[in-house]
């Protein structure tokens, strides 16, 4: 933002133009005439009306895009990376904005000229920005001290901290994401925009586990633990550290950082790989890597030449052959873009396949609900049978909701195994039906997260059952997180139940 001001944006050819009426009758005709000249809308907005926004201060003002308007129908927001493309009511929309006397304006960008003066000029002040940049850490250790309060603050001050790290990290991820955009434009090596939107990704986590541990905390009640967060923020501290370094050697050609040269390769691999869980189509592996002293950042796996790519030290392969051998390889990257040359590799068997048929692959299914997505993504029911585990179901953000997968045949169902998401289900019945409408249950399951299982992104439970129906519901009654229900794969095992002769009848 010191980089460029409002002068400049003239300069360039940017003009905006402010809203003068008060009320919603102008209001709708300056959205309209505005969208209608090609010309960029704003809206000032109240975070609290918007749960995409939760993160935020409720009761501040924060500007969004409105892409699309209808009076009287629908209207389309849009906002960097927490709303993508949303749809709302459009009176909605215009209450919000009413409530603050009518925040609005439109950028007119259809004569926008970057000369190679104007360029050079928003270069030299960057650069400036860098060089007098220290690397103080000050606002870390500030985090770090309010981290370490949380087991022992009240639930009003833990409210306060949580609301204050949300905002640190989000405008650390946005602003380092921006910034990796920009740097992709200069003349420098690649790595440095890499390290800078690396560190985007990680602040970006780093909300996401402030916003599970708040849930924790006051939705499900829980204890919590902060080492994994201050582990993190240390994680991020030095990664911002050398990426400054980076940004100093490479963009201000600074004499002191020059005398800083990156690693040219990664000399430690993974270590002691090994399989943790083995079935008939999955393989679930670990294994151990120095990540901060290495400064290691992700992990490429490679499963009979297939190339897969993790943030994490475990992986599950899903949809594999029973009975088969796998050669499995794996190598560390760092954040300079190295890959170790040392890798840790294993050849594991899966299980022959004892179960049998799988009834529920490809077959119809209905559930009670279904998530609206988010950024163009879907979440439908057929995704539960597709026998694609990278793939799922989500469920609207309540409790109960259901499953229901149309068998097409009566069976006797022995084995249901289900791939939950992170959302799981704590409490739910297995139920079965012959006319989809009168249900039997013939399972009821507890689940409970254990320790460690935050991150896990698969975790799959195999429910022994014992009942007849063409039709399987799954009732999910209880939720573990404040989203959904979200399922990657179900699975059902039986035999089918043999038709019964005209001469038996």
């Amino acid at each position: 933002m010191k980089c460029l001001n409002d002068d400049d944006l003239l300069q360039i050819g940017v003009k905006f133009t402010d809203f003068e009426g008060s009320s919603t009758r102008e209001a709708v005709q300056f959205i309209e005439m505005n969208l209608r000249e090609g010309h960029v809308v704003f809206a000032g907005l109240k975070p609290k009306y918007f749960p995409e926004l939760h993160f935020m201060d409720g009761e501040s003002t924060h500007y969004m895009m409105i892409e699309q308007f209808e009076n009287q129908g629908h209207a389309v927001l849009n906002d960097i990376r927490h709303v993508a493309g949303e749809t709302y009511d459009s009176e909605f929309v215009l209450n919000v904005v009413s409530q603050l006397e009518y925040p609005l304006f439109s950028m007119h960008v259809q004569d926008i000229d970057f000369s190679p003066e104007s360029k050079q000029l928003f270069l030299d002040r960057a650069i400036q920005q860098i060089m007098r940049e220290n690397g103080s850490s000050k606002s870390f250790d500030k985090a770090v001290e309010m981290i370490n309060q949380l087991p022992y603050a009240t639930m009003e001050v833990r409210k306060e901290i949580f609301q204050t790290l949300l905002q640190l990290f989000v405008v650390l991820c946005g602003s380092r994401y921006m910034f990796s955009c920009y740097v992709k434009l200069l003349q420098v090596p690649p790595y440095v925009s890499d390290m800078l939107h690396y560190c985007s990704d990680l602040a970006e986590s780093l909300k996401n586990v402030v916003i599970k541990k708040e849930a924790q905390i006051h939705i499900i009640k829980q204890s919590i633990q902060i080492d994994d967060l201050i582990e993190r923020l240390d994680w991020l501290r030095e990664y911002e550290r050398l990426t400054l370094l980076a940004l100093k050697k490479e963009v201000v050609k600074d004499a002191e950082a020059s005398l800083w040269n990156k690693p040219e390769q990664l000399v430690n691999g993974p270590s002691q790989l090994r399989a943790t869980a083995v079935t008939s189509d999955s393989v679930a592996i670990e294994w151990e890597a120095s990540m901060l002293d290495d400064h290691v950042i992700a992990f490429e796996i490679a499963i009979n030449d297939m190339i897969h790519k993790t943030k994490v030290t475990r992986f599950k392969f899903q949809n594999l052959k029973p009975d088969t051998d796998y050669h499995i390889v794996v190598r560390a990257k760092d954040i300079f873009g190295n890959v170790s040359q040392l890798q840790a590799e294993i050849v594991v068997r899966t299980e022959p396949n004892l179960l049998g048929i799988d009834w529920a692959l490809n077959k119809s299914v209905s559930a009670s609900s279904v998530e609206p997505g988010f950024d163009g993504m879907t979440f439908p029911a057929s995704h539960v049978v597709n026998g694609n585990s990278s793939t799922r179901w989500s469920s609207e953000f309540s409790a109960p909701q259901w499953l229901c997968i149309d068998l097409e045949a009566k069976v006797t169902v022995s084995h249901v195994v289900i791939q939950w998401e992170y959302s799981f289900a704590t409490k739910y019945e297995i139920q079965v039906s012959d006319d989809n409408e009168t249900w039997l249950t013939i399972s009821t399951r507890a689940k409970e997260r254990r320790e460690g299982e935050e991150e896990v992104e698969v975790s799959e439970e195999v429910i022994v059952c014992n009942g007849e129906g063409r039709y399987v519901r799954i009732l999910m009654l209880v939720r573990e997180t404040i989203y959904g229900f979200s399922i990657w794969n179900v699975n059902v095992y039986g035999q089918k139940v043999a038709s019964r002769s005209l001469c038996e009848v």
